[in-house]
């Protein structure tokens, strides 16, 4: 199958899940991959899986997210890639990119997902950004999510807070403040630990804000690692009662460099809703093998939009699933971390065996 009739036939199921089924198309798109993406082959074949034997998408091996620090994992040469996704670099210096030859899914899936669960039923919407804009950092995934959210969504009153390395808070408390006088609903969306930053800043001020009804405010990334932790609870109320917002219109996004589309959190109860064209299961990583639901593994996602590199990911997260939704418990520790320690030892030996 060439490039363009996968990319349609993706496209078209993002538009209406009634145009096809999940397993279906993954399977074709697993072909598609198993065909084009070389160290994919070599990965599969070291696992002893064809297309030829897979009847789900459960069948279909993930590769662990570590992988794309080891390797260029992508379905066209990467000398053709329109950008590439870059994700933050470790202890070790390795940093890993996934390819996308053009950008049409991926905005397809990020704009379809952020109006379902962000815009509701609004056109367009004053906004802040707490991160910077693309031309600052054009390798970052949530930089370009972000763009594409005030480009298609923001009204012309939108701002970016964050530029050359700082954050401009008293622009943002001039951009709250005229919107509390005009009484105009506004989304501030940002990287967790920027609205950790600004609610600090405003207990330094003394400041207390009271948004107009119908704002909302959109946060992902977590604070696990920064100066200051909290759980994802505790940042809810802490934002809720910074800017006097409900609680349920505090919204986190779980997102991943590695994939090419975004999760939800559903109102207090923290359920993470994947869109209908990515499936999410939880593993053992030592065995590979599903858990039951509501018992806590490391969670797999399989992501249609993702035909560039691969379709499933096995991450270094752990959490439990719930009907169609998930619960993200952390980052994988102890057994786990070994688990997916083990999984990207094992990719880096199958795809240096096979040729």
């Amino acid at each position: 199958m060439h490039y363009e009739d996968i990319k349609q036939r993706i496209l078209t199921f993002i538009e209406d899940e009634e145009k096809d089924s999940f397993d279906s198309l993954a399977l074709q798109v697993f072909a598609y991959q198993y065909e084009n993406n070389r160290i994919y082959r070599k990965f599969c074949r070291s696992r002893k899986v064809h297309p030829s034997m897979v009847e789900s998408y459960q069948q279909i091996p993930p590769v662990p997210v570590g992988a794309f620090k080891e390797a260029d994992i992508a379905c066209t040469p990467i000398e053709e890639a329109e950008t590439y996704f870059q994700t933050s670099g470790t202890t070790s210096g390795k940093q890993g990119r996934n390819f996308h030859r053009d950008l049409e899914v991926w905005t397809s899936s990020m704009k379809t997902h952020f109006e379902e669960n962000i815009m509701k039923d609004n056109c367009r919407v004053k906004m802040a950004i707490l991160f910077p804009h693309p031309t600052e950092i054009p390798n970052s995934s949530l930089a370009q999510y972000l763009y594409t959210a005030i480009r298609d969504y923001g009204t012309e009153e939108s701002v970016y807070i964050a530029s050359n390395g700082t954050y401009d808070f008293e622009k943002l408390v001039s951009f709250i403040e005229e919107s509390e006088r005009t009484n105009t609903p506004v989304y501030l969306l940002g990287a967790t630990f920027s609205f950790i930053h600004f609610v600090e800043y405003t207990k330094d001020k003394n400041l207390q804000f009271q948004l107009p009804k119908g704002s909302r405010l959109m946060d992902t990334g977590g604070s696990k690692g920064r100066s200051i932790e909290m759980s994802s609870d505790q940042f809810k109320q802490m934002v809720a009662e910074a800017f006097n917002l409900p609680v349920e219109d505090c919204v986190n996004m779980y997102g991943m460099t590695e994939l090419s589309s975004q999760f939800y959190d559903q109102n207090e109860s923290g359920r993470q809703k994947a869109p209908h064209w990515v499936r999410t299961v939880v593993i053992n990583p030592e065995n590979g093998l599903c858990v039951q639901d509501g018992e806590r593994g490391i969670l797999v996602h399989y992501d249609l939009a993702n035909f560039h590199s691969v379709l499933g990911v096995m991450t270094e997260d752990l959490g439990i699933t719930e009907n169609d939704g998930f619960y993200l418990l952390g980052r994988s520790e102890g057994a786990e971390a070994k688990g997916c320690s083990l999984a990207v030892e094992q990719f880096r030996n199958g795809v240096s065996k096979w040729n």
